[in-house]
């Protein structure tokens, strides 16, 4: 007789279900907190309960500490935008124009402001945009109540992120950086077996599926807020750790022949220790040793960096006193999308005004709610790699939840006798998130469902709205995902593939801004950590469009041209300071450099001066 098969769990079920069962648990967790912040919010007496639901959905977090940053960027955001709307609100006295133009001018700054911000700051300066665009839309309703209006807003966004931190601190975890850890230890050690492999002759990894490595952890780094400075301590080390480590993919080892052998062995050494050592630490005497043997030359000087950065990863904050202060350097040297920043302000403005002149125009009683919602996409999404493709995902997700609206407003609500039960009659709709979440087909619209399925209910007995109006409402904040689209295709369009160029030409640009500066204006360390950064974003932009950027170039072809070039300069900018050169030998270095100047214009002339 066969064996029985043993009785599949409940979490391989779920698994062949396509259902993520730990993002269920925080969905789940998630959406239980908005239910309740619901219901309190409309026990404690405020107008507009579902915001404080959405607040939950929004600020929601996996960790406590990342929980406790958005949630302090939420308020923050919020206090500024409600201000700001409320002035907008007073100062249009009831003009569309007025307040169209008013509203798409904050919004655009935020929006622009949120592009360079990096972590959650960014999430608060977005927020501070469509917070003020909710009190100013949904103001126009509530003439004479603005300030009652704007203290609603904030209230409910303190309840929904109070009850939020409280339910989501049980059962959710303290922020760990060990999987960015073990990355970057796998990615160095892997890194030094290449430097071995050159030197002794043995089969190198893929420089190209390192710089991928490289640039996939770099993206892991680049959203993170630690919330505590052992945290902050950690991920500030392991973004100058990846600097190095980029650098070192791309430096040959010395030619020496009598060094090959113990200079490879060493490396090799470190790199096992890295791989299976308890600590980070046990390699250090190796990478000291290698360091030794390399001499004075450029692979020396970063194996000293490594082995630095590697000290002060496993120090305790306290027993480093420059560690105590914030590491604004770092940040000042890391990449900023000015060119998308500016597009994507200047996007917003011109889709919100043309939406603005259509209310104005059509005086069309939901163009508040169009305004709104197209906004909020708009500027949310336009931190996302390719945003066009993700309105689709949030299209869906928002006409699901509108459609959960309509079934909640003219199938439930009609048996509720007071708002209690018309909040309770809206849980059921809300308990179907959890599901959407965890499934890895609906998860990208999922937050959504929720988000409009609130903003469009507002538990008020008795509801006054007609079956017309609630058709136009729904009409209306769907169109923005529509419109959203529309401007993410055809004003400044922007995706994977033209990201990708933007940063590349940011990488030539900032070349030529070096060929021309004086030799005392050269900072050759903020230059090299901001080009790793750019060459790994660089990276990761180009497998995420599909590697037909750049003409087919590799990414190793490609970094090392770009690396070359920086490099050439910097030494042409050291020759210029010596005062040993003769007389013909500042011409032929100044004109190297007026033509490295305009290396993106003319690159075949820049490389014949070189």
């Amino acid at each position: 007789m066969p064996a029985s098969r043993p009785a599949s769990s409940g979490g391989a079920i779920l698994a062949r279900l396509g259902f993520d069962r730990q993002r269920l648990r925080f969905a789940l967790r998630t959406t239980i907190a908005a239910c309740l912040a619901l219901l309190i919010a409309l026990a404690i007496g405020l107008e507009h309960p579902q915001w404080s639901a959405m607040t939950v959905f929004a600020a929601a977090q996996p960790t406590r500490g990342q929980l406790f940053q958005k949630s302090a960027n939420r308020l923050i955001g919020t206090m500024f935008g409600t201000a700001v709307g409320l002035v907008i609100l007073i100062c249009a006295q009831g003009s569309i124009w007025g307040l169209t133009f008013m509203l798409a001018t904050w919004v655009a700054l935020c929006t622009a402001g949120g592009n360079l911000v990096r972590g959650y700051g960014s999430y608060g300066l977005l927020l501070a945009g469509y917070s003020a665009a909710m009190v100013a839309l949904l103001g126009q309703a509530a003439a004479g109540h603005e300030m009652a209006l704007g203290i609603d807003r904030f209230l409910t966004v303190l309840l929904g992120a109070g009850v939020g931190i409280a339910v989501g601190w049980i059962g959710s975890q303290n922020l760990s950086d060990s999987p960015a850890l073990g990355a970057a230890r796998r990615l160095l050690a892997d890194t030094l077996l290449l430097q071995s492999a050159r030197l002794t002759g043995a089969e190198p990894p893929s420089v190209d599926h390192l710089l991928s490595r490289a640039a996939l952890l770099d993206e892991s780094l680049d959203p993170r807020a630690p919330a505590t400075p052992q945290h902050s301590h950690i991920r500030h080390e392991l973004l100058r750790l990846l600097a190095a480590t980029t650098e070192l993919i791309l430096t040959d080892p010395p030619k020496d022949n009598r060094l090959s052998a113990p200079l490879g062995k060493a490396l090799g050494t470190a790199a096992e220790l890295l791989r299976n050592g308890p600590a980070l630490s046990e390699a250090l005497p190796s990478l000291e040793r290698a360091r030794s043997l390399a001499g004075t030359g450029k692979l020396a000087a970063l194996l000293g960096r490594i082995a630095e950065q590697i000290a002060r990863i496993e120090a305790p904050v306290s027993s480093v006193p420059a560690l105590r202060q914030p590491l604004e350097t770092l940040t000042a040297r890391q990449h900023r999308d000015w060119v998308g920043a500016r597009h994507a302000g200047l996007r917003i403005f011109v889709v919100l005004m043309a939406l603005g002149a259509f209310w104005a125009l059509t005086e069309w009683p939901a163009g508040s709610l169009l305004l709104l919602g197209t906004s909020v996409m708009l500027s949310v999404f336009s931190t996302f790699d390719n945003p066009a493709w993700i309105m689709t995902r949030v299209g869906l997700g928002q006409c699901a939840g509108a459609i959960a609206s309509l079934a909640c407003l003219w199938l439930a609500w009609p048996v509720a006798q007071n708002s209690t039960q018309m909040a309770l009659l809206m849980v059921p709709f809300l308990l179907v998130t959890p599901f959407l979440i965890a499934h890895r087909k609906t998860a990208p619209g999922a937050v959504d469902y929720a988000m409009v399925f609130l903003l469009l209910l507002q538990p008020t007995f008795p509801t006054l709205i007609t079956f017309g109006d609630s058709i136009a409402r729904v009409l209306a904040v769907v169109s923005g995902p529509a419109f959203a689209y529309l401007g993410f295709r055809m004003v400044f369009a922007t995706d994977e593939r033209r990201r990708a160029a933007t940063v590349q030409s940011m990488i030539l640009s900032e070349l030529a801004a070096s060929a021309q500066a004086s030799p005392a204006q050269i900072d050759e360390a903020s230059w090299t950590t901001r080009f790793s950064h750019r060459l790994l974003l660089l990276v990761r932009m180009r497998e995420k469009a599909g590697n037909k950027a750049g003409e087919g170039l590799g990414a190793e072809t490609t970094a090392r041209a770009l690396q070359a070039v920086g490099e050439a300069i910097h030494q042409l900018q050291a020759l210029r300071r010596r005062a040993a050169t003769t007389g013909g030998q500042q011409r032929a270095i100044t004109t190297a450099l007026s033509r490295l100047s305009q290396l993106q214009e003319a690159p075949d002339r820049a490389g014949r001066a070189l």
